[in-house]
């Protein structure tokens, strides 16, 4: 990752001694605000730094994936941890396009001796889109349930119009109209009123749906 946006704090190159840079996420989850100051343990001891800045971190920052990034000023980790334990290094590749990355991983592989993990664009990904997945299975679901008690609720409204037109029936039967008539009658007076209200209903649902995807 080559850019850091600050979100809160003074927007520096880097923290100073003793100040630490935390994801905006984490900060808002734990209550932590600019200028607390908080401990953290290592092989050392335990080490208290001060919170300068809040950051977004985009690749981490959906809360599914692990372990959380901060940031410290260069040369504050050998006071953390023996520099004869800082042997594992992080690269991040830029790609102008996720559909290269297997090209470039397999090129990277051929050239250079690999043995370590990989954090892949379709990884990163599903972090970020399984909360809003989840979202949308339970709004399906839930719609789906809508939907079925929608059509016993229309058709329990429809039988009970049609029965309490009972007077109309018998004067439509005394007229000529046979029983095929009256319901023809039926279908084109709902078919009618459908033509009206089920696009007002989509429109409705259209702008309904559209402020909670924006919310999200």
């Amino acid at each position: 990752q080559d850019k850091l946006q600050i979100m809160s704090g003074n927007a520096k190159d880097q923290p100073g001694y003793g100040e630490i840079w935390l994801p905006n996420y984490l900060a808002f989850r734990h209550n932590i605000e600019i200028g607390d100051s908080i401990a953290i343990p290592a092989s050392g001891g335990v080490f208290t730094f001060h919170v300068s800045a809040t950051v977004s971190d985009p690749h981490y920052g959906s809360g599914m994936v692990n372990p959380t990034r901060a940031w410290v000023r260069a040369g504050t980790l050998p006071f953390l941890v023996p520099v004869s334990q800082l042997t594992e290094n992080c690269m991040g590749i830029r790609l102008k396009s996720p559909a290269m990355a297997s090209a470039v991983l397999g090129r990277f592989n051929k050239n250079f001796d690999f043995s370590g993990d990989v954090l892949p664009y379709d990884l990163f990904k599903s972090a970020f889109m399984s909360i809003y997945q989840i979202i949308g299975g339970i709004l399906f679901i839930f719609s789906f349930i809508a939907l079925i008690i929608s059509v016993f609720l229309i058709n329990a409204a429809i039988s009970k119009n049609i029965y309490d037109d009972y007077k109309l029936t018998g004067i439509l039967k005394t007229l000529g109209f046979t029983p095929r008539n009256i319901i023809y009658i039926y279908v084109i007076h709902y078919f009618l009123l459908a033509i009206v209200f089920i696009p007002v209903g989509f429109i409705g649902t259209y702008y309904i749906l559209h402020l909670i995807v924006e919310s999200l």
